[in-house]
């Protein structure tokens, strides 16, 4: 049984690092625009979120999201960032892993474990350098309770991607479940400086602040 405490704050992270942002964006790909004048204060709609300019690379795109989400003064400018991110993650390039993802979220959102874990383990054997097949088997892993196969999992993840923050969220939650609070505690600040602003993180953070350091004077 789960203690209840991490369960709350796994919730979000599951939903995070486990569906993305709910759907694959393979079909969006990124054109036109100006970054930083689509972040503005205000709820976030499908046109509010960034996207690149033709002639700037993926690698380019992400760095100016990354570096503009850990400056982020709000939790709404900071979800439009955040999309923005997930369009990138989830394009694989290859419909042929976009299918299996699709497959594989559809028969994990279904309860059918074994199913989901069959199409996402052909997406880390065909696209090993897609760091989102690694996340999607890990969650999976996560939620059939085999923490040890989620460890490794997100481990990939953040090979492959250190600023990776749903999958530092989830290595957070995991760490704290098992016990080891010193090693979450690291990950939930690590995860802040990244996104300043993420769901269940930054409360996360000050409890296991006291408990593994006290309150201080």
């Amino acid at each position: 049984m789960k203690p209840i405490r991490a369960l709350a704050a796994a919730c979000s992270f599951i939903l995070a690092f486990g569906t993305g942002a709910a759907s694959l964006h393979a079909e969006e790909k990124a054109q036109g625009g100006d970054v930083v004048s689509s972040l503005q204060d205000a709820p976030p709609a499908a046109q509010d979120v960034p996207l690149a300019d033709e002639g700037t690379s993926q690698d380019a795109f992400l760095d100016s999201l990354f570096e503009q989400l850990a400056k982020s003064k709000s939790a709404q400018q900071a979800e439009v960032i955040e999309e923005a991110i997930w369009n990138v993650w989830t394009q694989s390039g290859s419909p042929s892993v976009d299918y299996l993802m699709r497959q594989g979220l559809t028969a994990m959102a279904d309860g059918h474990h074994g199913e989901a874990l069959i199409y996402f383990t052909q997406v880390v054997t065909l696209a090993p350098g897609y760091a989102e097949g690694w996340s999607k088997r890990s969650a999976l892993y996560y939620l059939m309770e085999d923490y040890q196969r989620a460890l490794k999992d997100l481990e990939q993840v953040l090979r492959l991607e250190p600023r990776h923050f749903a999958a530092l969220g989830g290595l957070a939650v995991l760490l704290d479940e098992l016990g080891d609070k010193e090693g979450a505690l690291v990950a939930y600040r690590k995860v802040l400086t990244i996104h300043p602003y993420l769901d269940g993180a930054r409360e996360a953070e000050e409890r296991l602040s006291e408990e593994v350091e006290g309150q201080g004077i």
